[in-house]
């Protein structure tokens, strides 16, 4: 079992920033489709930073691997009249054929799974295989959603949480509906729902019996992705600043990126920058931590860049990978300190140090 990625969309303020981003060993998918709009999210809905408001096309986001089993959570807010619609794809099979498909219709509150063949939300084709009873989830208010999905035509399961309270459970189902065992794409439909603090595992540990949602030291609950963006120098910074009026820690410290406005530039390898991060609200859990940075080269050639996490004396260097001539996100993450090698501790995020480092 392995964190596949997180995504709080803090960063994002339109669909080209989300579309900017690689996959790499630990955030091993990237969004490839969006029709959306980011917004500030309110006290009605996720209470603080910003979540995306869906629309009638995306987003999907594309697994750098084929997935049969995999587990995906995420707040979602669905309006009175309004419905939501979770794909899994098998992309080799067009028009994007959807293994298992989550249909969650406000009208009754209830969760309808179906195979179907139609890219779009309703089509003659669908099969419907499984339903919950009527009223699982709040309508016009936000839950938190939690689907563990393995994909079979007998071996088939489905395992559906709301707000941490099983609601369907399923095995023996024939879950798939093209002739491969797998899916490759995730996607999202249904304007105007909102979702935010999402996470994608590759597998569900469902040896022992018990629930697949028992990962790390129990149940997620209701997880939030908090973005800690860099609020200062640590004193080590060997990039360049542009404009060099402004310290590193500046040129970085955005809500979303801003190109060739402000940013920090290197041509030897092994530069490195540090930064200090917003701390952590009191109280909370860590899970998972996830460095992500925006980088481009300036003309062509192999210059490749990785993220850097520094843990009281302990540095964890992410995947190296070649940068384009254009901006992109890339993201490392651990589930587990590496100074001590455990689960992580509130102090110890706030504490570290974040950056990027040239490799070559």
């Amino acid at each position: 079992m392995s964190m596949l990625g997180i995504d709080g969309f803090d960063n994002y303020n339109s669909t080209v920033d989300m579309l900017s981003s690689k996959a790499t060993s630990t955030r091993a998918f990237q969004w490839t489709a969006v029709d959306d709009s980011f917004i500030q999210a309110g006290t009605n809905f996720f209470n603080y930073g910003k979540c995306i408001q869906l629309g009638y096309g995306g987003p999907v986001a594309t697994l750098t691997n084929h997935i049969e089993t995999g587990i995906w959570g995420g707040h979602c807010h669905i309006p009175l009249g309004a419905s939501m619609v979770i794909r899994l794809y098998d992309s080799s099979a067009w028009p994007f054929s959807s293994q298992c498909c989550l249909f969650l219709n406000s009208d009754n509150a209830r969760i309808t799974a179906r195979r179907t063949s139609s890219y779009y939300i309703m089509a003659p084709v669908d099969t419907d295989f499984a339903a919950t009873s009527n009223n699982v989830f709040p309508v016009n208010s936000t839950f938190f959603l939690e689907v563990s999905c393995t994909i079979g035509t007998s071996s088939g399961a489905l395992v559906i949480s709301v707000n941490g309270v099983t609601v369907l459970n399923l095995t023996g189902q024939n879950t798939k509906y093209t002739a491969n065992a797998y899916f490759d794409q995730w996607g999202w439909i249904g304007g105007p729902c909102q979702i935010d603090n999402f996470y994608f595992l590759d597998t569900a540990v469902q040896s022992s019996g018990t629930n697949p949602f028992n990962i790390f030291q129990g149940s997620f609950g209701l997880p939030r992705v908090f973005t800690s963006f860099p609020v200062g120098n640590s004193g080590s910074e060997q990039f360049a600043p542009h404009p060099g009026t402004n310290t590193n820690a500046q040129n970085v410290e955005e809500t979303a990126m801003d190109g060739d406005t402000t940013y920090n530039s290197a041509s030897t390898p092994a530069d490195q920058d540090l930064f200090t991060i917003t701390p952590l609200p009191t109280g909370l859990t860590p899970l998972y931590c996830q460095v992500k940075a925006a980088a481009r080269q300036t003309s062509a050639g192999s210059l490749s860049l990785a993220t850097v996490l520094k843990s009281s004396t302990t540095t964890h260097v992410g995947d190296t990978l070649i940068s384009y001539q254009t901006y992109t996100y890339q993201g490392d993450g651990t589930p587990v300190d590496p100074a001590t090698g455990n689960a992580w501790i509130n102090a110890d995020v706030s504490a570290a140090l974040i950056g990027y480092k040239e490799i070559a």
